[in-house]
């Protein structure tokens, strides 16, 4: 069971990625929109129960007793016809809701040279001002609780600070791969890291986005050490609102 699937329709737009560590699940589900969904799953007799593992602004809101809505997915193997059966819902903390019938997912065709983003946007990442001054990006956290989204298109900055010491040995070399609406950039690849300034890393980059709408910029950061490979670190990710 454990791969890349994709809708029946064969739109990248809603995909699913299963990973089997032993007995253990885990997914990623991307459903129509950009920012994928981590879940955790639960094997049973006919099929895998996932359960969204939820943010830290869900957390915060189940804590308060509310009922906050988590993606659902009940997974059966289609070994007829090689494909999975995927029944989409959500629960809360009182009911589930589960559609009657499934969607059916095949596996991902391979295509040369195009790789998927399935990580969640775990990261802020900035634009406009805020992409620019960290004591922006500070305050639009502390007022909003996460990046605005409205910025404007053409040459798009975007960027994250993350804690120095946290990322690893100075020693290591940093670098982030770019992704624009999923999609990884592979003519930019290991763009490095920007300097240290007291505690922080800064990472930006610019984008070519010359479109109306909305969009999303990934920055999936690296990190590679002496005697060991890259290893991904970090996720930033925002769905920006580009206007003229």
């Amino acid at each position: 069971m454990g791969t890349d699937w994709v809708i029946e329709s064969g739109d990248p737009k809603t995909r699913l990625r299963i990973v089997k560590d032993g007995d253990k699940y885990s997914a990623f589900y991307v459903g129509g929109l950009f920012n994928a969904i981590e879940l955790t799953g639960e094997r049973r007799e006919d099929d895998v129960r996932f359960v969204e593992v939820p943010s830290a602004t869900k957390v915060h809101f189940e804590g308060k007793g509310q009922a906050v809505n988590r993606a659902l997915l009940y997974v059966e193997p289609s070994y007829r016809t090689c494909a999975l059966q995927v029944f989409i819902g959500r629960t809360n903390m009182e009911a589930e809701e589960v559609p009657p019938k499934p969607t059916e997912f095949l596996q991902m065709p391979s295509r040369d040279g195009v790789v998927f983003s399935y990580e969640p946007y775990r990261e802020p990442l900035f634009v406009g001002e805020a992409a620019t001054d960290k004591a922006k990006a500070d305050k639009q956290i502390e007022e909003a609780g996460a990046p605005l989204p409205d910025t404007s298109g053409g040459d798009v900055v975007v960027s994250t600070w993350s804690n120095a010491a946290t990322d690893g040995d100075v020693a290591c070399t940093y670098d982030m791969d770019l992704y624009f609406d999923d999609l990884r950039l592979n003519d930019k690849q290991a763009q490095p890291a920007g300097a240290v300034t007291g505690e922080f890393r800064l990472w930006t980059a610019t984008f070519d986005a010359k479109y109306n709408g909305n969009h999303s910029f990934q920055l999936h950061r690296f990190k590679t050490c002496e005697g060991g490979g890259r290893e991904l670190i970090g996720t930033a990710g925002i769905e920006a609102i580009l206007h003229y």
